[in-house]
């Protein structure tokens, strides 16, 4: 599979005070949803096997997001799998951004 750039994303955030545990919350909501695109965007009569890692971690200063997917099928496939997984890949750091924009606020504003 074709590697993007490292790309960092600077959102401003006070990120020191979200804990393991929301992170989590995090990853597996993302990860349901780059299953759920994988259902829409892979046609219904192609069979592949997809493998995806979610991690976040937080570095203090900053969350480390690491997302990759995996997707193998028939080599007789015309498919670009690379493609596929790279709109998976947006959409989910979008997710990630949003998620920890949500979680972020929400606990200031209860400060």
């Amino acid at each position: 599979m074709r590697k993007e750039k490292e790309k960092i994303v600077t959102i401003g955030l006070h990120i020191n005070e979200l804990d393991v545990n929301r992170l989590e919350e995090i990853a597996s909501k993302v990860q349901d949803r780059i299953e759920e695109l994988l259902e829409e965007l892979m046609p219904i009569s192609k069979s592949f096997d997809a493998d995806i890692i979610v991690s976040l971690e937080n570095k203090g200063d900053r969350v480390d997001v690491y997302i990759d997917i995996g997707i193998i099928g028939r080599l007789d496939d015309v498919i670009d799998y690379d493609s596929i997984a790279q709109v998976i890949i947006r959409e989910a750091s979008n997710l990630v951004e949003k998620e920890l924009r949500k979680h972020v606020f929400k606990d200031n504003k209860n400060s």
